[in-house]
């Protein structure tokens, strides 16, 4: 079979590209909470309410459910209920 040196070098640079990417979803394992906040602008949060959602993230099932009571949850942290309710929406 005729061989293409053009195509050939770009088949080997797509499989060593595809290979790195794999590689790095193996090393990096993030947990759900480091996923979630690194999807947010932090900067554009102001630190009451990055406090509540990371306090909700930890109140998420494997499967990205949330668990907890948000009644409980804003009494525990001092804070009124619907800005509870806002960061789990904002999840």
């Amino acid at each position: 079979q005729p061989m293409n040196p053009l195509i050939d070098r770009n088949r080997k640079k797509h499989q060593k590209v595809e290979k790195d990417w794999i590689e790095q979803i193996a090393v990096k394992s993030f947990s759900l909470e480091e996923q979630l906040i690194s999807q947010f602008n932090i900067k554009a949060i102001p630190e009451v309410q990055l406090r509540v959602i990371r306090y909700l993230i930890l109140h998420l099932d494997e499967n990205g459910y949330f668990t907890g009571d948000l009644d409980e949850i804003s009494v525990k942290l001092k804070i009124p209920y619907q800005l509870t309710e806002d960061c789990l929406k904002m999840i």
